[in-house]
C-alpha cells in the first residue's frame, strides 16, 4: 500500500540569483512540449506539434523535422541510447542518434504526460488525469502506482533510487514536487510546498531540482529542504525544462512562444 508523508519546508518567497538568457530558438518550432538533451553528444531534442527536432547546446536548429509523422508528441527523456517520447496513450522509442523507430507500448491512459528513462533502458510515463504512472516492464506498460496521492503528475525525473514527480494539482490546491521511491510498497514524500501547475521537472545536479509552472510561467529550483525559488518569469506556457550541469544551461521549451530558450546559471 502506498501512503503519504509530507515533509516540513521553509517559505518560498526567497529572493534567487538572476538567470541570464543566453539564446533562443524562436519561429522555427511549432508549440514544443518539452525538451532533453544529450550531454555527451550536446544534442539537444525538442517535441513539436509537428515532430521531434534537433538542436545542439549552442543554439543551431540543425533539424526542425527530425522525426516526422508523429502527433503531437511530448514528455521526451533520453537513455540506454534511446529517446522516449509519449503519444497520446503511448509510449514509444527512437533510437537517438538515427532517429529510427525502436518501439511503441500502449498504456490504458487517453493522454500520457510525460516519460522518463534511467541509463540502463527502464520507462516510466504518468497519466495525469487518471492520476497514474506506467512502468516499461519485459516489452510491457504496467501500471506502476495509482492513487489520489499522485495528485494529477504531470512530469517525470528519474534517479536511481526514486521518481521525482511534479505535479498539476487540481481545483483548489497547487501542484508540488512528489518523490516516489523504486522499491516495494513505495511510500511517497511531499518535498515541496503547493507552487503552481507544475508541467516540468530537472535535477539541478546540488540535490535540488527544478520545476515549472505552466500556468503562470515561473520556473523555480526546489531546494533540498523543500525550499522553492522563483529564478525566471516568462509569459504563461512553459511546459518543459532541462538542466546541463556541466554548462550550468537551463532549456526551456516555452509552448506559448513557440521558441525554446537557454538561461545561463550564476
Amino acid at each position: 500500500m502506498i501512503s503519504l508523508i509530507v515533509a516540513a519546508w521553509a517559505p518560498w518567497q526567497t529572493p534567487a540569483p538572476e538567470f541570464v538568457e543566453r539564446w533562443a530558438i524562436e519561429r522555427s518550432l511549432t508549440a514544443p512540449m518539452s525538451v532533453t538533451c544529450d550531454p555527451m553528444r550536446g544534442a539537444v531534442f525538442i517535441a513539436t506539434a509537428k515532430g521531434i527536432a534537433l538542436a545542439n547546446v549552442d543554439g543551431r536548429l540543425v533539424n526542425p523535422r527530425w522525426v516526422q509523422g508523429l502527433e503531437a508528441p511530448r514528455g521526451l527523456s533520453i537513455g540506454d541510447g534511446k529517446l522516449f517520447y509519449v503519444v497520446g496513450g503511448d509510449l514509444a522509442a527512437v533510437d537517438a542518434v538515427t532517429g529510427k523507430p525502436l518501439g511503441r507500448w500502449r498504456t490504458p491512459a487517453r493522454e500520457l504526460t510525460d516519460s522518463a528513462v534511467d541509463a540502463a533502458g527502464l520507462a516510466f510515463a504518468c497519466d495525469r488525469n487518471a492520476n497514474r504512472v506506467y512502468a516499461l516492464r519485459e516489452g510491457e506498460a504496467a501500471l506502476y502506482a495509482s492513487g489520489d496521492f499522485l495528485h494529477q503528475p504531470s512530469a517525470l525525473w528519474l534517479e536511481e533510487t526514486q521518481l521525482m514527480i511534479a505535479c498539476w494539482g487540481g481545483p483548489v490546491e497547487k501542484g508540488a514536487v512528489r518523490s516516489l521511491p523504486l522499491t516495494p510498497n513505495a511510500v511517497t514524500s511531499l518535498w515541496s510546498n503547493p507552487i503552481g501547475a507544475l508541467s516540468g521537472i530537472s535535477a539541478d545536479g546540488d540535490f535540488g531540482y527544478f520545476v515549472c509552472d505552466y500556468k503562470n510561467g515561473v520556473i523555480y529550483r526546489v531546494t533540498p529542504e523543500g525550499q522553492a525559488l522563483a529564478l525566471i518569469r516568462l509569459e504563461a506556457g512553459v511546459a518543459d525544462i532541462f538542466y546541463l550541469a556541466g554548462r550550468k544551461l537551463l532549456l526551456v521549451a516555452h509552448a506559448a512562444r513557440n521558441a525554446l530558450l537557454a538561461f545561463q546559471a550564476p
